[in-house]
């Protein structure tokens, strides 16, 4: 009876066990995060679209990054909303290219604690950073116009990412190798698609191609203003309206900023004197009016070769 009656017991203490057991596995998995010892994914911002059409292919399979300035907007005199700044506020990773471009930032990049981290593409020294040809003291903005210096902001990026989510190494350099590719062919196409080019005499009004002059040996005579927030000085303009009377001269490329009135103070003899013989094309440096997103970078390089081409020949 004893026997019967211990056998018993330890069988109600077994069960007893078991429900106890169950009841803290519930509590536990109860009170605990869904995603219990996952990491969230990081929240990555950058300013303009090229950027974050490279930062959009690194993050394939992860959270795609936030952009800042959207849609044809441009960087000069971009102001922040109070959204804006709150995202940045609250992201792990900040990429910009940095005070000469986007002076905007620096006041809410300056305001991040230390669980941020800010990349300023214009102090990368693995990059190819020009000086201004109007300002020896600043760097010329417009890095992205050098496939190569994409090529070699990829590494950086990727290296970058795995240091601060390193449980996505995989992934990232998954997306490293994809994305390399893609540029590399990028590179071949507007090397091969300038070398031995019979081009014509052009000018730029803005000065947004010195990069691109570099890389694919382009070679452009002047430019008529630095950038829509330094205005035309009146010997730049006496200057750039010679040329353009010389009849030398068969391209002039603008930009979607451009003033009306001051490209028509610019060309008003030329046009008189060359009869239409001036080409005149707009760049879309930044690539306002193409989509965001992966393939953005690509159809910019693409869209303004094809503009520049078009517009030298003669």
């Amino acid at each position: 009876m004893l026997n019967g009656q211990s056998d018993g017991m330890e069988r109600s203490y077994s069960w007893l066990r078991v429900g106890l057991t169950a009841i803290i596995a519930l509590t536990f998995f109860t009170i605990s995060p869904p995603s219990f010892g996952a990491e969230q994914p990081l929240k990555v911002v950058t300013t303009i679209k090229p950027i974050h059409s490279i930062l959009s292919n690194l993050l394939i399979g992860s959270r795609a990054p936030e952009l800042l300035i959207q849609g044809e907007d441009l960087p000069y005199n971009y102001k922040l909303t109070s959204l804006q700044k709150n995202t940045i506020k609250e992201s792990d990773l900040v990429v910009w290219i940095g005070p000469e471009l986007e002076d905007f930032m620096e006041k809410p990049l300056s305001k991040l604690n230390s669980n941020t981290t800010v990349f300023t593409l214009l102090d990368q020294v693995e990059l190819k950073v020009l000086p201004s040809r109007w300002d020896s003291k600043l760097r010329d903005p417009f890095i992205w116009l050098d496939s190569r210096n994409m090529l070699i902001l990829t590494d950086e990026l990727t290296r970058l990412l795995i240091r601060l989510d390193p449980a996505s190494t995989t992934l990232y350099e998954k997306n490293r190798k994809q994305l390399l590719y893609r540029l590399a062919g990028l590179d071949r196409q507007l090397e091969y698609g300038y070398r031995g080019m019979q081009s014509g005499i052009g000018m730029s009004y803005y000065d947004t191609l010195q990069y691109f002059e570099q890389s694919y040996a382009l070679k452009l005579h002047g430019s008529v203003a630095r950038s829509p927030l330094h205005p035309m000085g009146g010997l730049s303009l006496l200057e750039s309206r010679a040329k353009l009377d010389s009849g030398d001269f068969n391209c002039l490329l603008t930009e979607q900023q451009i003033k009306p009135t001051d490209l028509a103070l610019l060309l008003d003899k030329a046009k008189d004197q060359l009869k239409g013989e001036l080409n005149i094309s707009k760049l879309d440096s930044f690539g306002a009016n193409i989509p965001a997103g992966n393939d953005h970078y690509f159809k910019l390089m693409e869209i303004n070769t094809a503009t520049i081409k078009g517009c030298l020949q003669r």
